[in-house]
């Protein structure tokens, strides 16, 4: 009879690990590292998610920016804390994207960082110079076509997922055009609208400004469906490269060996926060569709995304020799 009641009690911890957990986690403040300058997209997006995560819990989750090495110091900051819940990381494409442009690394991506939950996905939109006589990705490729290495596009800095977004197009177009990558994606930006360079990748909402003052060009969005903010242009997709699909994601990690239930705790936290309806609105500003998936589910696609994102970089001989 004894050993009866603890194998049930067993299995109700199993199928209920967020209730055992709300019991004894969070003790104290979680810190969540965002790899990033204060001030811009993922640090405004951690914030109100984490915000609506720590109401559930009634504590109170710290957000600590510690840019750098393109996300590599903050990354490297979880990798090495308490594997205890306690400190997490909230990483963009980059973390999947690093394994395979810098030749060391300062951790194991897959086996010193664990991932949690993605919060969401955005997908970037093609733009080119407004006195560029392209009005649609076939326009832009068979420009490129007629003067191989002639056009140039920008990107916020060598093998960011901008830059990829771009890499790919041109691999599946089998084109060629001269990527210039500046410090961030708004000089580059900046100087698309000033005719300095031809095209790029960029974030649909920093992009707007510059479409509705008619200094760009919008030719289509790089994700799998069209954009709300921009329901009338077409995806690369339907513009005849079927098999293309970019999206920049946010999502939260954990050092790895943290205890699974406070994994499952946490997942299940953000999964009810994305499905707020205060929330969802701050996130449809910055043309994030929400997600929220479990451990299991984010680790497969984190998966996919060094494979899809390592055969890119590989093709295309991307290398980055120092941090």
């Amino acid at each position: 009879m004894i050993r009866k009641t603890i194998l049930i009690a067993a299995c109700a911890i199993c199928a209920h690990p967020g209730g055992i957990m709300a019991q004894s986690y969070p003790t104290k403040p979680v810190r969540w590292v965002v790899p990033y300058a204060a001030g811009g997209p993922t640090d405004t997006l951690a914030r109100v998610i984490s915000q609506k995560v720590a109401e559930q819990w009634g504590g109170r989750i710290v957000v600590d920016q510690r840019p750098g090495a393109n996300s590599i110091i903050g990354t490297e900051i979880v990798a090495r804390a308490q594997s205890d819940g306690y400190t997490m990381l909230v990483a963009l494409p980059a973390f999947a994207i690093n394994p395979s442009v810098y030749p060391k690394l300062p951790y194991d991506t897959l086996r010193e960082i664990a991932p949690v939950s993605l919060f969401g996905t955005a997908g970037y939109v093609v733009v080119v110079n407004a006195s560029l006589p392209a009005k649609s990705v076939s326009d832009l490729v068979a420009l490129a076509k007629a003067s191989p290495g002639q056009l140039s596009y920008g990107s916020g800095g060598t093998a960011s997922p901008a830059h990829l977004a771009i890499e790919l197009l041109q691999q599946l177009a089998g084109v060629r055009m001269v990527h210039v990558p500046y410090k961030g994606g708004g000089p580059a930006l900046v100087d698309l609208a000033g005719g300095r360079i031809q095209a790029m990748a960029n974030p649909i909402s920093s992009s707007m400004p510059f479409i509705k003052a008619g200094k760009i060009r919008a030719i289509a969005v790089t994700s799998s469906k069209r954009a709300r903010t921009l329901p009338d242009l077409p995806t690369v997709s339907e513009a005849g490269l079927g098999s293309y699909d970019v999206s920049t994601w946010y999502g939260l990690f954990a050092p790895a060996k943290t205890p699974a239930a406070v994994m499952q705790f946490v997942s299940k936290s953000v999964s009810k926060a994305l499905q707020d309806p205060e929330l969802a609105k701050r996130l449809a500003g910055y043309d994030v569709e929400p997600a929220g998936n479990s451990p299991k589910e984010f680790s497969r696609f984190v998966r996919d995304e060094i494979k899809r994102w390592g055969q890119v970089v590989r093709r295309a001989n991307i290398k980055i020799e120092s941090q």
